[in-house]
């Protein structure tokens, strides 16, 4: 996982919990005092550990943590890089490039890390429909469904998603099918 989306999880609990919560975070997931760095790919095993410590901390089931996480990611990414968003003209051209963005911002990563990074997402585009094929061990099948559905009402639009094939329940990648009905 790219460290900017560990330093957008400590705000979103800083948010919601406190300073306080960040630090017990840290603590029980073993990362005080580390800085996470956008140009950096680290471990997900440690990932995995801070976002369960933080859904232990938040008290509530993994799926709604992970998705009000996405909804803070995306209000966060907006602000953070304008000109991706500025760029598209439609929810459906931003979850288009979202592969291509995401692997972008692994080129300053070393080519096992960015190999890691490009090999999570790729994309079947079936014109009102994209489907996107996600395989990463971290399972955030449930963030990328949040982001996406964040994505649709940033834009003013309707999407319709369905989610048949998962890792979560066995399967070898999750694929999950975005109709955006009104394209």
């Amino acid at each position: 996982m790219i460290g900017i989306m560990h330093e957008i999880l400590f705000d979103f609990v800083k948010s919601n919990f406190g300073e306080a919560a960040v630090d017990e975070l840290k603590r029980r997931a073993g990362v005080e005092g580390e800085k996470f760095r956008l140009d950096t790919a680290y471990d997900d095993g440690e990932w995995r550990r801070i976002v369960a410590t933080a859904v232990e901390l938040a008290g509530g089931d993994a799926d709604a943590v992970e998705t009000a996480f996405a909804h803070y990611a995306g209000e966060d990414l907006v602000l953070r890089f304008p000109g991706f968003f500025k760029g598209a003209k439609s929810a459906r051209d931003m979850i288009a490039r979202q592969p291509a963005i995401h692997n972008n911002l692994s080129t300053g990563l070393s080519d096992d890390a960015r190999r890691r990074v490009n090999d999570k997402f790729s994309l079947d585009d079936r014109g009102d429909t994209l489907v996107m094929h996600y395989t990463s061990p971290n399972k955030h099948c449930t963030l990328y469904i949040g982001l996406a559905t964040w994505v649709a009402g940033h834009y003013g639009e309707r999407l319709e998603v369905r989610h048949d094939r998962c890792m979560k329940r066995g399967a070898d990648e999750c694929e999950i099918v975005l109709r955006f009905p009104d394209a």
